[in-house]
């Protein structure tokens, strides 16, 4: 009797489990995002978006660290430490050295789109498109652009090349905010101050996979934390010791006749006085600032618009040395067939007859222009690394200073006077170099290429005194 009680109750024990077990353990899966069963019920995250791609739920890459997306929610190792270093994964970021790092601020990748690490925040090319899916994967950090695929998902060629020119249209008026938003002036940086020698050395190495310069580019942009500023200011300093700095040697060498007068090209007339080069800076000066810094403040939104990169890696030699040729044989043909135009009547007379002030060029001369001169010849030079960075996506901010550089030291050799043995001209093919620009001025009319001598041969506009003589008898 005793064992048949014992039974009896076991039998029942095994029907009211299994009849548990078989109950739904409610809410499912399908109501809830991030649910695990725990024995006869279920532990989830919340509910269920109703949303036909959902958002990933919380917590966000902001809020916790090692986060990765899992449907329509995050797996994280762990919540963010505001005293320990937090780990960013993904390629390779801006990665600025203080006491502590910290974890990039908002907007987040969840926020918006293309984003990447740049120290304490992110570089972003633009909100996020609500109810429409956005890619967390990492993005390439040798590009300020994430790819038309990354923003509008797989589609057709128009579709992608529309939603490219979107996040680019969007990268280039994020910037424009981002610039004006004068809270970005206060926030914190990951570089307090770089007064000393010893903090270069550190942020030079402080990313192995970089160069020295790469490191100290990364930790530039990070000081500022406002990308428009940031290029800015370096284009136009650079831009101001390249141009006075190129023509330094030349005013020396003006200033010491006895010695170099044997290399003058117009040899029987006396230097520029110092009055004269005073005054010719001035105005250069104010040609600078009032025209050309303005342009050079709008040149980061163009570059998001063009697709131009600027974070690190900086280009290999090869794609450098390539992509400088290309822009020096575009900006020449370009300068020929517009500086021509301007020796027409009409627009000599109301643009360039500034320029030709002076017969005898010195290397201040070299952007002695009008405004108007100024702009549409400066275009010729800005314009090839818009266009190709635009057409490739492959046009680093490093190559357009490196060009811009380079072309301004053509512009003052060209306008120096002199003609040295070891002039350029007598090492390039085609190359102009002084005495060819300098035939120009003194002819007035002839050698209007910038850069090379092909366009004018090709042409028949090569200077010299019979074209000067036709000219006045024009007049």
């Amino acid at each position: 009797m005793r064992f048949s009680i014992l039974a009896l109750f076991a039998l029942a024990s095994a029907a009211l489990a299994q009849e548990s077990t078989s109950q739904d353990p409610g809410p499912s899966p399908t109501a809830s995002v991030g649910c695990e069963p725990h024995g006869d019920h279920w532990h989830c995250d919340g509910p269920a978006s109703t949303s036909e791609t959902a958002t990933p739920a919380v917590p966000s890459p902001t809020e916790s660290v090692g986060c990765e997306p899992h449907g329509d929610h995050w797996h994280c190792d762990g919540p963010a430490s505001t005293t320990a270093e937090a780990t960013t994964t993904g390629t390779q970021s801006h990665t600025d050295e203080a006491d502590a790092t910290v974890t990039p601020t908002k907007p987040s990748p969840t926020e918006s789109v293309g984003c990447e690490p740049h120290g304490d925040h992110w570089h972003c090319d633009g909100p996020a498109e609500t109810g429409a899916s956005t890619s967390s994967g990492s993005s390439s950090t040798g590009s300020s652009t994430s790819t038309a695929a990354a923003a509008s998902g797989t589609g057709s060629d128009e579709d992608n090349a529309a939603g490219n020119v979107g996040v680019r249209l969007s990268a280039a008026v994020g910037s424009v905010q981002d610039f004006l938003n004068m809270e970005s002036f206060n926030s914190t940086t990951a570089l307090p101050q770089m007064a000393s020698y010893a903090d270069l050395i550190k942020l030079a190495h402080q990313n192995p996979n970089l160069s020295s310069m790469e490191n100290l580019w990364e930790a530039y942009y990070s000081y500022w934390n406002n990308d428009i500023l940031a290029t800015g200011i370096i284009t136009f300093i650079a831009h101001e010791l390249i141009y006075f700095g190129r023509c330094l040697p030349w005013i020396i060498a003006d200033a010491m006749p006895g010695t170099f007068n044997r290399w003058r090209i117009q040899d029987h007339k006396a230097p520029p006085s110092v009055v004269t080069q005073w005054n010719c800076t001035k105005y250069i000066l104010a040609i600078h600032f009032i025209v050309e810094l303005p342009l050079i403040v709008l040149f980061h939104p163009m570059m998001d618009l063009c697709g131009l990169k600027y974070a690190s890696p900086f280009p290999d030699l090869k794609t450098l040395a390539a992509q400088l040729a290309i822009f020096f044989i575009v900006e020449d043909t370009y300068h020929y067939w517009l500086h021509r135009a301007f020796h027409w009547g009409p627009l000599y007379r109301s643009i360039h007859r500034i320029h030709h002030q002076y017969a005898t060029p010195f290397g201040l001369t070299a952007e002695y222009a009008s405004p108007w001169e100024t702009l549409l010849l400066g275009l010729g030079t800005i314009a090839p690394p818009l266009v190709l960075g635009y057409l490739t996506e492959n046009v680093h901010l490093i190559t357009v200073l490196v060009w811009m550089g380079l072309r301004q030291v053509q512009a003052i050799d060209s306008h120096s006077g002199y003609d040295f043995p070891w002039s350029l001209r007598r090492i390039v093919p085609f190359w102009g170099g002084a005495d060819w620009h300098d035939d120009h001025h003194r002819y007035f009319v002839g050698n209007y290429s910038s850069s090379f001598r092909y366009w004018d041969i090709l042409m028949g506009t090569v200077a010299g005194p019979k074209n000067g003589r036709e000219h006045r008898r024009r007049d």
